[in-house]
């Protein structure tokens, strides 16, 4: 048995399936044992889940509150949950007021609350960070690329950010990668493989540059 770090629940283990409820401090069974994992209560909730990788959020009532269908749960802080998909990006969901972020950051981080409630949260792509007020329509800052901003223009993998230049037609952020072409692509046909150069912000193609394969 694990005591909760606000000594109200503690996880308890029952019976010979091995599953797990709460309990609480005169040792009364308040949230039935039906959880494959649980673990001790942040503030009002606690991380628990059923099954492989089915992972969400209850409150002290036993409610579910983020639905138990998220690889993990990073972080509980500030009436919030950090959340983790398949793919391992994440995302958010503001438990006050019902608004979220999809899983399409690398990290998040909650920072707290304004001053008419909102959840503000510092998101990254893996190379940018900025702060988002978690309201009705986030207004996410457009300097920020994510993977499938990325994505939508070319299907290259990313291997780093040009911090140097500027693309020329929109002043946006430039990234070089090497670009999967085609097997009877002239390119791959001549034993060269592909470096591609694209605006992240417009999808503008900067430069294409043939190398000999290794």
């Amino acid at each position: 048995m694990q005591k909760n770090t606000d000594d109200e629940l503690t996880v308890s283990m029952s019976g010979f399936s091995v599953k797990f409820g709460y309990r609480d401090k005169e040792g009364r069974m308040v949230i039935p044992p039906i959880y494959d994992g649980a673990w001790p209560f942040v503030g009002n909730y606690a991380k628990v889940s059923v099954g492989k990788g089915k992972r969400g959020v209850i409150d002290k009532k036993g409610d579910v509150r983020v639905p138990l269908a998220y690889k993990d749960i990073k972080a509980i802080s500030d009436d919030a949950a950090v959340v983790v998909d398949a793919s391992t990006y994440q995302g958010i969901v503001d438990i006050k007021n019902g608004f979220q972020l999809p899983c399409i950051y690398e990290s998040i981080a909650i920072k707290g609350r304004d001053d008419s409630g909102f959840l503000v949260c510092e998101v990254s792509d893996g190379w940018d960070r900025c702060l988002v007020t978690l309201n009705e329509h986030p207004d996410i800052d457009k300097d920020l690329a994510t993977k499938d901003r990325m994505r939508q223009y070319a299907g290259f993998s990313i291997e780093k950010r040009i911090v140097s230049q500027k693309c020329d037609k929109c002043g946006g952020r430039l990234a070089t990668g090497y670009y999967r072409s085609s097997p009877d692509s002239w390119a791959h046909l001549a034993g060269r493989e592909g470096y591609l150069t694209i605006c992240m912000d417009c999808g503008k193609w900067i430069d294409f540059d043939c190398r000999i394969m290794n």
